[in-house]
Formats: structure tokens, sequence, C-alpha cells
């Protein structure tokens, strides 16, 4: 014991802004993930709307995936049980996989439209 309560629940509360953070974004009409998509994608596509909808569903995605997560380390954590840390390697590998699926390399070469 003699832990803070910051120690203790950090990742929790960081995870819990994150939520926010992606939320705020997309109230915003600013997904969090276009400064990263902009970094990688040529000027011209930045203001079209396939380019503005993928980002939507990528910030979207995002922020499920911490909501969905958010519970998991909550629990871990107050229950300290390891069946609870396997429940965030799940949160993990869902992280992988939007990363994965959801664009990591997207390369727009064509005139006519989008190709991922």
């Amino acid at each position: 014991e003699g832990q803070t309560w910051l120690d203790r629940w950090s990742g929790e509360v960081s995870n819990a802004m994150l939520v926010f953070v992606a939320l705020g974004s997309i109230a915003f009409r600013v997904p969090f993930t276009i400064q990263y998509a902009r970094e990688m994608t040529p000027h011209e596509y930045w203001d079209t709307p396939l380019f503005l909808h993928i980002n939507y569903v990528l910030t979207w995605v995002w922020t499920v995936t911490f909501a969905v997560t958010e519970p998991v380390k909550a629990f871990e954590t107050s229950a300290h049980d390891y069946f609870c840390a396997s429940l965030s390697m799940v949160g993990l590998l869902i992280h992988a996989a939007v990363g994965i699926r959801g664009g990591w390399g997207l390369r727009f070469p064509n005139r006519q439209g989008f190709a991922a």
C-alpha cells in the first residue's frame, strides 16, 4: 500500500482524458487523427471529403476503444487481478488492430479517388 490516489489511478485518468480529447476533437470538427494523417498525406487531399471522413471514422474508433478499455483498466486496478491484466491485453490488441486496419501507411496514388 502507501500509494497515493494518483499513483494508483494515473493510467485510468489518462485513458479517460484520451476519451474526452477524442470526443472534443470531433465536437470541434478537427478529428485528432488528422494531424498525423496530414504528415503522411499530400496537401492536395487534406480538404477532400473522403480524407476528412476517414479521419472522423478513425477518431471514433479510437474513442470507442479508449472508452471500452477504461472500465477494464479500472477493474484491473481495483481488483489487482491477473485475469484483468489479460483483459487489458485485449485492449492493447484492439488498439493494434485499429492501427493496422485503420490506415497505417495509407497512400493516395491516383487522381480519381483514394486507394488504401
